[in-house]
């Protein structure tokens, strides 16, 4: 999974810097060569504008609440119990709207490809439809680390559970699940930063939405990387939970075949 996270930044690095080349062979100005019209300009801006306002408001509720869940997961469990599905129920909610958004990218990408068929100039054409899907690559390529990472939560969630269930305590596995599906939620919403940036316009990209999606690249790779990192704390707080419970029936069985022996002697 971490290799697959370091390949798709790489190849989104990569598709960032390499407008440059392709912006050369075709002898025109990155600067200057943009047909965004104002509509666009003013519609990609409202939708940045709605999700960095969603995303700051959201962050901070999360960053209480993560900080709650941290002070009463030892001293009150139920508690904290309550306040991690407060802040899953506020993540689902924000997936959905990932979801929404992303379906709304590519709609505006075939959009864009409906524009490209009625453009008289072969090669023009051809390049526009070269970009576009270079773009579609590197939305779906976010899409697939993303919905792999998720599923893996969802495995966790499963045996969280279970193990819960028959009484284990699972309060660190679920807190540590719960700040890796924040995450994860975290990520979501700069990939939906870059569909908005890349599902604008056919045009080649600025200079400054080429600096932003790199930044919006590398900021996404760390996230993934750490909600990827605490899964894997998750499933260790388990195995620990497993073992504790193994060690004390063993302590308990121990004490039981004590017990049974010295009534025999009596």
């Amino acid at each position: 999974m971490k290799k697959y996270i370091s390949i798709l930044i790489m190849f989104m690095l990569v598709f960032i810097t390499g407008v440059s080349f392709v912006n050369a062979q075709g002898k025109k100005s990155v600067s200057t060569t943009t047909n965004i019209t104002t509509t666009q300009v003013n519609e990609r801006a409202r939708v940045e504008n709605a999700i960095q306002e969603k995303r700051e408001e959201a962050n901070k509720e999360r960053k209480r609440k993560l900080e709650e869940v941290r002070v009463k997961r030892a001293e009150n469990p139920a508690e904290a119990k309550k306040i991690m599905q407060e802040i899953k129920k506020g993540a689902e909610i924000e997936r959905t709207e990932y979801k929404t958004m992303r379906v709304e990218a590519k709609s505006k990408m075939e959009s864009l490809r409906e524009t490209i068929k009625e453009e008289k100039d072969i090669v023009k054409s051809e390049k526009q439809e070269n970009r576009l899907k270079i773009r579609e690559g590197v939305l779906n390529r976010f899409d697939i680390v993303a919905k792999n990472i998720y599923k893996l939560q969802e495995r966790i969630s499963l045996h969280i559970n279970k193990l819960g269930g028959i009484g284990l305590d699972v309060i660190n596995a679920e807190s540590l699940l719960i700040e890796a599906e924040t995450k994860l939620v975290e990520a979501e919403t700069k990939i939906a930063e870059t569909n908005n940036i890349l599902a604008t316009s056919i045009e080649i990209l600025s200079d400054e939405d080429r600096a932003t999606l790199k930044t919006l690249a590398e900021e996404t790779k760390v996230l993934l990387k750490e909600s990827h990192n605490m899964l894997k704390d998750a499933l260790k707080a388990l195995k620990e939970s497993v073992s504790e419970a193994r060690k004390l029936r063993a302590e308990n069985l121990d004490n039981t075949n004590e017990e049974s022996n010295t009534e025999e002697n009596n």
